[in-house]
């Protein structure tokens, strides 16, 4: 696999599962099943969301790859339509964040 926490031991190790806090993997396994439900990716979520933020310059979303696949599937989410970050996926985001602030 080309994810950076399979080529790198210590890449990020706030986030790694193996070094992870349980609130950072419930948050993470809790917006993976909210992309799941609503037909997308955990990366297709998060950069729909990104895009749909008021507060985020339109175009000023920062994507990263460690290959060229994973950045073409980074590049395809920006052409998705922003309905599909319904109400009620937002209100799912919602209260992962609510529930845990600062993973």
């Amino acid at each position: 696999d080309d994810a950076r926490f399979v080529k790198f031991d210590d890449y990020m190790s706030r986030w790694h599962p193996k070094h992870a806090q349980p609130a950072t993997l419930e948050a993470a396994e809790a917006y993976a099943a909210i992309a799941e439900r609503a037909g997308l990716s955990p990366t297709e979520l998060a950069i729909l969301w990104c895009r749909t933020r008021p507060f985020v310059a339109h175009g000023s979303v920062i994507v990263g790859a460690t290959s060229v696949e994973q950045l073409k599937h980074n590049l395809d989410a920006f052409l998705l339509p922003a309905a599909l970050l319904t109400e009620e996926v937002e209100r799912e985001i919602d209260a992962v964040h609510i529930r845990c602030r600062d993973p």
